[in-house]
């Protein structure tokens, strides 16, 4: 790819990183609540505390990915995520081929890759991967929120 190419326009880098800043603040502000043992590994934490962090981290994952999607060049977004859902016969061969092309010379590599288009396979399947688990992390949550910090084994205290 040449320098002056441009190969993700503003409103996918924005999109992608709304997701991706949401989905590890997501993580970092729930593995305390799901894990109390972490939770003694920082100074002063409260699980109501904690619990009413996640749900504002949730609010910004949410708010933000709507933001961008609204702001953002919808038509775009659009068509990246059609060549995300969709496999090509090209794609099959990079899966099948993918474990002798990590050990692969450069040259081999540049071959293995000559028939792929803008997203390999591998970009395809993780890009299921985090969909799927981000909708069910989302479902679980919702599912989760009305039961409180004590559904993951954490107390409450009072006052």
């Amino acid at each position: 790819m040449s320098p002056g190419v441009l190969r993700f326009t503003v409103s996918e880098r924005a999109l992608h990183w709304v997701l991706a800043l949401g989905y590890l603040l997501l993580l970092a502000s729930g593995l305390p609540l799901m894990a109390p043992a972490l939770q003694s590994g920082i100074r002063g934490y409260s699980p109501l505390i904690g619990e009413r962090l996640h749900l504002a981290c949730a609010i910004f994952w949410v708010l933000a990915t709507l933001g961008a999607l609204a702001l953002g060049n919808r038509c775009r977004v659009a068509r990246t995520l059609g060549e995300l859902a969709r496999l090509e016969p090209a794609d099959w061969r990079w899966l099948r081929s993918f474990p002798r092309w990590l050990v692969a010379a450069p040259r081999e590599r540049a071959r293995l890759h000559r028939d792929v288009a803008r997203f390999n396979a591998g970009q395809k399947v993780n890009a299921l991967f985090t969909l799927v688990t981000a909708s069910l992390l989302l479902a679980t949550g919702v599912a989760l929120w009305p039961l409180g910090p004590t559904a993951s084994g954490a107390t409450r205290t009072a006052g």
